[in-house]
């Protein structure tokens, strides 16, 4: 994530320590806030004002157009002892991105959102730490409210998909229409259209087209194979990237087709999907006939993950799709809480156990925690005796995301 700190005029200096604690750039401090920050607003994923909040929320206030895709905005004080969100929270990557602040800095981080307050796991910041998109937004407001109430939401998983390590409250139902929130990479919008969508981009399509083929027929064919997949309809949202033969590699065309889709381009050479076709049925094609290869299209799929079925055609372009493996990724945190009272706790292991998704503990400790964080944390307690058990399964949790 790259970030800068902003500091302008007499604030220079303390920007400068900033950016070393953080290790985030330090732009021209002889730029004025405003000016920082039109010209950051392209180009940053997230940007820390050193100084008055408010300087900050004039500085973007008339840049701001859509959280999901601005870049994460924080301010910290001048003596540097508050760090604040200032815009971009959750599907922005600021939350995540203030916890980082406020560990480097040793300052608080003073949350303001109800989730975050409350130290609940919210749908949408899961899906940003997990590099999910969020669709269907506009019922996010009524899901969180939910979620705050009741300390629940009800959850479809995608069969297609890995099983993901679910946050606190979230409960897993078979109908995808009474859940709220569906992870899934299939267009299920009428199906549950008051809940929200948590999109991992994870499939791939191997593509073979004529070497005259235009980039939005490239581009038309690909998205063809998602509508229409007997296991979809597949989201555009979900694609990652596109495959092909090593031969293609100059095609402007196909640059812009993967501009248009957004995603990657991967090439394979010809021993590669030669090897990759070994064992597969396939049709006769023109990649036969004007190439010497098997096929294009399927093996390339296969060579980027686990094949979702054969090659479908349209308006002469070839398109198989498969999934790549989705990897979960967790952190292990290690705290200490103190000699037997929850006064000496220190301010660094609570923003550990705030910021946890499961805490795994002997059971004595487990009971001595805040009362808040045992009722909004997924908690594991151990027996004494049981220290081996209980940091396996803690590493275990972690290796799980």
């Amino acid at each position: 994530m790259r970030v800068f700190v902003v500091a302008p005029g007499s604030l220079s200096e303390r920007g400068t320590l900033v950016a070393n604690l953080t290790g985030f750039e330090l732009f021209d401090p002889s730029a004025g806030a405003k000016d920082a920050a039109r010209a950051l607003w392209d180009r940053a994923e997230g940007i820390l004002f050193v100084g008055a909040l408010p300087i900050a929320v004039r500085a973007v206030s008339g840049l701001l157009e859509d959280k999901g895709k601005d870049p994460a905005v924080l301010c910290v004080t001048e003596d540097l002892s508050s760090v604040f969100l200032v815009a971009g929270g959750h599907l922005g990557g600021g939350t995540d991105l203030a916890v980082l602040v406020s560990e480097a800095l040793g300052a608080p981080w003073i949350p303001t959102t109800s989730t975050d307050r409350l130290r609940i796991m919210s749908p949408d910041r899961w899906a940003r730490r997990h590099g999910m998109k969020v669709l269907n937004r506009d019922n996010l407001s009524s899901v969180i409210r939910h979620l705050i109430t009741h300390r629940s939401l009800r959850w479809w998983l995608d069969p297609l998909l890995p099983s993901p390590p679910l946050p606190k409250g979230a409960e897993a139902v078979e109908d995808p229409s009474a859940a709220q929130v569906l992870y899934t990479v299939r267009d299920l919008t009428d199906i549950s259209p008051s809940g929200i969508l948590l999109v991992p981009r994870c499939i791939c399509a191997g593509v073979g087209f004529r070497r005259d083929a235009k980039g939005e027929e490239i581009r038309d064919g690909i998205l063809e194979a998602l509508k229409s997949h007997p296991k979809g309809p597949f989201l555009r949202e979900a694609l990652l990237e596109i495959g092909t033969w090593e031969g293609k590699r100059s095609s402007k065309e196909l640059a812009r087709a993967a501009k248009d889709l957004g995603c990657g381009v991967r090439f394979f050479g010809s021993d590669e999907i030669r090897d990759a076709s070994m064992g597969m049925t396939l049709t006769a094609s023109a990649a036969e006939r004007h190439l010497g290869l098997p096929g294009v299209a399927e093996p390339c799929s296969a060579l980027m993950g686990r094949p979702l079925g054969g090659r479908m055609v349209h308006n002469g372009v070839t398109a198989a799709l498969s999934l790549e493996d989705i990897g979960f990724k967790g952190r292990l945190g290690v705290v200490g809480i103190g000699p037997g009272h929850l006064d000496h706790m220190t301010l660094g292991a609570l923003r550990e156990l705030e910021e946890c998704d499961v805490i795994v503990g002997y059971s004595l400790y487990v009971d001595l925690l805040p009362k808040h964080l045992q009722e909004v944390k997924l908690v594991e307690s151990y027996r004494m005796g049981e220290e081996e058990a209980r940091v396996k399964r803690a590493v275990e949790l972690a290796q799980r995301g």
